[in-house]
């Protein structure tokens, strides 16, 4: 595959489910009769798929194709989308898992995603969700072609990608930037620069994406009062959040549950 080539074939969605903090697998393994795809929103889970394995966390997407065993494990409360698809035309070469680096669309993407659904049992398909794994597999099939047209370059700065997995772990804590520059042995500018030439964004865009797409999941799912989400998510009080999360999302948090959370 290049990165020339765009002429991609194009899945459709035949069934989606969303769920919300999921602690276990209802089976260990599995095997389906067409693709499935698992979209990662939050929480982390083992896989084996084939002679593949490893670790799938926020930003990963793992796909699955037919009648190949899918061995799984949740590591923590798993928030993810499951499709089934097939395709229009061949399907593709793919990877087992693709990591999406560009978490701003994502998380835009999975806010798009959510809108209108009634929880896990929605399994009927609709157009903004057919959009949602359109967009995903756009942004797929980005990461894998530079990927291939990349093999040969420079290999990933491993530094950043620890510093990546570093910020994951600790984004809702209290912990500054110049406290994971001095544990990768960096200052704090040094940190920023490499950081951005690696991601995109700086370190405190990346943990913000992580913290306020985490205060939306947590307006919408829980009865918390804005303080004691703020907590949650790192922030000092509900008043910081508000001021940051109006930022981002162009409506204040209210709005925002008052918007999009399911009236039951």
């Amino acid at each position: 595959m290049s990165g020339k080539n765009s002429s991609y074939p194009v899945p459709v969605c035949t069934m989606h489910r969303y769920w919300i903090r999921k602690e276990t697998f209802e089976l260990a393994q599995d095997r389906y009769d067409s693709w499935v795809v698992f979209a990662v929103e939050e929480g982390r889970f083992l896989y084996q798929i084939g002679e593949e394995e490893g670790t799938a966390g926020f930003g990963d997407v793992v796909w699955c194709p037919p009648g190949t065993v899918f061995y799984r494990e949740v590591l923590e409360p798993l928030t993810f989308h499951y499709c089934e698809l097939v395709w229009e035309g061949e399907p593709p070469r793919l990877p087992v898992k693709v990591t999406l680096k560009d978490r701003a669309r994502l998380l835009s993407t999975y806010e798009y995603a959510k809108i209108g659904l009634t929880g896990p049992e929605a399994q009927t398909p609709t157009a903004w969700l057919q959009h949602f794994l359109a967009d995903v597999w756009l942004m797929a099939m980005r990461e894998t072609a530079r990927e291939e047209d990349a093999r040969v370059a420079a290999a990933k700065d491993p530094i950043m990608q620890k510093a990546a997995q570093w910020l994951e772990k600790h984004a809702y804590d209290k912990r500054l930037i110049k406290e994971l520059a001095a544990e990768l042995g960096l200052s704090p500018v040094q940190l920023a620069r490499r950081f951005h030439q690696e991601f995109g964004v700086t370190p405190v865009q990346y943990v913000t994406s992580l913290r306020i797409e985490r205060a939306g999941r947590l307006l919408l799912e829980s009865d918390w009062t804005l303080d004691r989400i703020a907590a949650d998510c790192g922030y000092e009080n509900g008043f910081y959040l508000s001021r940051v999360f109006t930022k981002h999302k162009q409506m204040s948090p209210s709005a925002y549950r008052r918007l999009y959370r399911v009236q039951v």
